[in-house]
């Protein structure tokens, strides 16, 4: 990704309006390179709930990729960025894949809030959601 389009999908992300913020999230996947991840985390901090959304499934489906560069490659900012308390309020208000995909990625986040959060997920609606909550609390109490 030339300097450029990494300068002009930050200004997107920062744009004021809302259809050109969630837009930027989904190209930046379709240009993957080095700085994909480092971008979607920046959406995560977004004051807008639906741009952190699209952030927080897109890192989600990173993560849980075959390519073990492209997971590892969507943890590590995610962690750095404490992006805790994004996950935390996607999987409070958030439907079945958000909450899926909030879970996923808690593993990945650094707060020690974390495995409270995933104790939560225990008790949810949602069977896929409690399954995850389940291996996550397990590695969780394991560090």
């Amino acid at each position: 990704m030339s300097e450029d389009d990494l300068s002009r999908l930050r200004a997107e992300l920062r744009s004021p309006e809302r259809t050109v913020r969630e837009a930027a999230v989904v190209r930046i996947v379709e240009l993957y390179d080095t700085q994909t991840t480092r971008l979607l985390t920046e959406a995560l901090l977004s004051d807008t709930p639906e741009v952190r959304d699209k952030a927080i499934i897109t890192l989600a489906k990173l993560i849980t990729s075959e390519d073990d560069m492209l997971a590892l490659g969507a943890a590590r900012p995610l962690a750095e960025a404490g992006a805790f308390d994004a996950l935390a309020e996607a999987y409070s208000r958030g439907a079945t894949e958000l909450r899926i995909s909030a879970t996923l990625l808690l593993g990945a986040c650094t707060d020690p809030r974390a495995t409270t959060l995933a104790e939560q997920a225990l008790g949810d609606a949602d069977v896929h959601v409690r399954a995850l909550a389940m291996e996550l609390v397990a590695r969780l109490r394991m560090i």
